[in-house]
C-alpha cells in the first residue's frame, strides 16, 4: 500500500467479516448499508451492492478507498439523509429553514392591455 492510501484517521474504509458469505463495509465504525466486498488474495476488492450489482471486475484497494466515501454518502442522500455515518440525521423537506443575504428589488412587469372590440 502507498504512503497516500494508508489509514489516515477515523474515515479509513474497512472491510469487516467474514459474514458469510460475505464481508460488510464500514467508514468510521459506521457500516455502509447495502455494500459488501471480498477481499481477495492479490488485495483486489470485489464489490456488491445490494447482493445484486456487481463491479465487472475487482479493483485495487486503492481505488476501493478513494470512491467509496462518496459512494456512502450518495446512497445516504437518496435515502432522505443528511449524510452516512455520525452526523446522518433525517431530512424533512417541510422544514427547510431560507435566508437571503440583502434583498434585490424585483423588476415590475410592463403591462398591456388589449382591447377586444377594437379593430
Amino acid at each position: 500500500m502507498t504512503a497516500e492510501h494508508e489509514p489516515k484517521g477515523p474515515f479509513y474504509p474497512e472491510i469487516v467479516g467474514p459474514f458469510l458469505p460475505e464481508f460488510r463495509v464500514t467508514i468510521g465504525g459506521y457500516k455502509v448499508p447495502y455494500v459488501n466486498a471480498r477481499l481477495l488474495d492479490d488485495g483486489r476488492v470485489d464489490v456488491t451492492i445490494d447482493r445484486r450489482f456487481g463491479m465487472p471486475d475487482p479493483v485495487s484497494r486503492e481505488e476501493f478507498n478513494r470512491w467509496i466515501y462518496i459512494l456512502a454518502n450518495a446512497m445516504a442522500v437518496a435515502a432522505g439523509y443528511s449524510c452516512h455515518g455520525e452526523n446522518c440525521t433525517p431530512i424533512n423537506p417541510f422544514k427547510i429553514g431560507m435566508s437571503q443575504i440583502g434583498s434585490v428589488p424585483s423588476p415590475k412587469p410592463e403591462l398591456t392591455l388589449i382591447d377586444g372590440d377594437k379593430t
